[in-house]
This record gives C-alpha cells, sequence and structure tokens, in this order.
C-alpha cells in the first residue's frame, strides 16, 4: 500500500505556514484561522495533489489569486445587508417643470369730467333820508344798488396710456419618493423557510474549502 500525505501532514514537514499565499474575500479578514482549520479537518483522509510544502504554498497562492474575483462576488452577495420580509424596494423621482410666458396688459382710459355753473348774485338796497315834502316825511329810496353774477364752466381731465405687465421663465420642481415592503406574495412563514433554506445550502467559508478541495485534493479513495 503506498504511502500519502495530506494537507494536514504538510503542516508538519515544515515551519512556515503553507497558508501564507491563500487570498480570501474581504469579509473574512481576522477570521483566516477558521478556513484554514476547517480546510485541515475535512481534508485528513483525502491526498494532496502537491506533497511538498513549498510547491503546495505557493500552488494555493496562484489558485487563490485566480478564484478571489468569483469569491469576493459571493461574499458581497451572502454578507449584504437585508431585510428578507422586504422585498422591494423603490426610489423615485419625478421633475415637474413649468414655463411662465404671461401677459397683462390693461389699457386706461378714464374721463373726469367737472362741471362748475355757480351763482353769485348780491342785491344791496341803499336808503337815505331824504324829506319828501310833507308834514309826516316819509323817508325813500334814495339809491339802490343791485350786485349779481355767476361763475360756470366746465373742468375735463382726461387720463390714458396703456400699462404692460409680463412674467416669464422656467420654474422647476423635484419630488422623491420611496418605497419599500412586502409585494404579498409570500407570507412571513414562507419568507423564513426560504431564508433558513438559503442560509443551510450557501456558506461562504463551506464553498471557498470545497472549491479548494476540489483542485488540490485526490478524490480517489
Amino acid at each position: 500500500m503506498a504511502a500519502w500525505i495530506s494537507i494536514y501532514g504538510l503542516t508538519l514537514l515544515t515551519e512556515d505556514s503553507i497558508f501564507a499565499n491563500l487570498l480570501l474575500p474581504t469579509q473574512l479578514a481576522g477570521e483566516e484561522d477558521k478556513v484554514i482549520d476547517r480546510l485541515v479537518l475535512d481534508t485528513m483522509e483525502l491526498e494532496v495533489l502537491y506533497p511538498d510544502p513549498d510547491i503546495f504554498s505557493a500552488a494555493l497562492g496562484i489558485y487563490s489569486n485566480s478564484r478571489i474575483d468569483a469569491w469576493q462576488k459571493m461574499a458581497d452577495a451572502m454578507y449584504h445587508d437585508y431585510d428578507p420580509y422586504i422585498n422591494f424596494t423603490r426610489d423615485e423621482v419625478r421633475g415637474t417643470t413649468i414655463t411662465r410666458d404671461l401677459h397683462d396688459t390693461r389699457t386706461d382710459n378714464l374721463q373726469h369730467k367737472r362741471t362748475a355753473n355757480l351763482t353769485d348774485g348780491n342785491t344791496r338796497d341803499i336808503k337815505r333820508n331824504t324829506w319828501d315834502g310833507t308834514t309826516a316825511g316819509t323817508m325813500i329810496a334814495a339809491e339802490q344798488i343791485t350786485d349779481s353774477g355767476s361763475t360756470g364752466g366746465t373742468d375735463t381731465y382726461n387720463d390714458t396710456g396703456t400699462q404692460s405687465n409680463q412674467q416669464s421663465g422656467t420654474l422647476t420642481t423635484e419630488d422623491y419618493f420611496h418605497s419599500q415592503g412586502d409585494s404579498a406574495l409570500f407570507t412571513p412563514t414562507d419568507i423564513a423557510r426560504k431564508e433558513f433554506e438559503l442560509r443551510g445550502e450557501l456558506n461562504l467559508i463551506e464553498y471557498i474549502i470545497k472549491d479548494i478541495i476540489t483542485y488540490f485534493c485526490l478524490m480517489v479513495y
């Protein structure tokens, strides 16, 4: 029976870390040991493709570098912060533009007319004592002066002209609308069940480990 070595066996052959070149998504920063420990545990009974520690380390760096973009996109999707009970979100911006080109014209043709027809009359009777030659004596009007007169005419005022007002320009308004919620296609229980199934099927660390095992380990027992 031929001898073989596992990834765990490689860790015993060198004091250097054979995982030094492993690239992982940013979401796993600080959790590298979780990935390494699971990788070693899950490959205990599997033969490694590259039994030399230095070659394995270099190959792991090359492979992870070629897969990091795919791993990162998966991590972004799996670690996205969302509310499973909100299955639609919509943001809208509605703009309204009003163009003003209004004319307000007023024509004044007013007449102000005043007719003055005033009469100013004054009659004065002036009498002096005049002897009429009789015994009784009678006072008669020796002089009478009558003043009379009138004031008349028409004053006319005419106001004419045109007053024009114009409003022009553009008025723009923007309204922002945000709506989110449940489209009522699923009940809360349905949504919870789907969330549990999703998290049970998709795990970033397990996906990366299976990806590495498929390439670096011989799957023939």
